[in-house]
This record gives C-alpha cells, structure tokens and sequence, in this order.
C-alpha cells in the first residue's frame, strides 16, 4: 500500500530506496485534512501525530496497512468502507 509507504517516511521507517511519490499524492489528498501535511496530527480532530516515533498501534509496514485498512478506535474511516477491493489494492 503506497500511503502506508509513505506514512512510514514520516518516521524514518521506510526501506531505502522504496518510492513513496504516489503514497504522498494520497496522503495529501486523503489523510492530511486531519493528520497534516507533515504528519503532525491534530488533536481537535483526533488524529495522532504520525511524524513521531511512538506509536499506539505499531510502526511496522503491516502495522500501518492493518491500521489504513481496518482502523482500530478513534474516528479515522476505514478505507475498507469508502474504497472497492481493486482500489484498495491498486493503492
């Protein structure tokens, strides 16, 4: 998943070399509305800081898919919900 690819940068998390041009086109256009455009977060919208190296739900790439893909607490949508399958995985 492209954006979880990119999520991970915000953190120094991602592998070398791994092309994140079109996970950071995602993120702004889905995910920086509440999390920021530098992974900031916001706490009036409940998005947690994502440029930080805590994390509640994990750090690792299937960590961070698992938490894109089938959010556990807070208000993040899932985008399971909003997305078809082909999407989803072409993402």
């Amino acid at each position: 998943m492209q954006v979880a690819d990119y999520v991970m940068t915000l953190y120094g998390g991602v592998s070398p070399g791994t092309d994140v041009a079109a996970g950071q086109k995602l993120f702004v256009e889905n995910c920086a509305i509440c999390h920021g455009d530098t992974g900031q977060g916001d706490r009036e919208k409940g998005a947690p800081r994502l440029a930080s190296q805590v994390h509640l739900r994990g750090d690792n790439r299937s960590d961070v898919v698992a938490q894109i893909s089938t959010p556990r607490m807070g208000v993040m949508p899932a985008w399971n919900t909003r997305l078809d399958l082909a999407t989803i995985k072409s993402l």
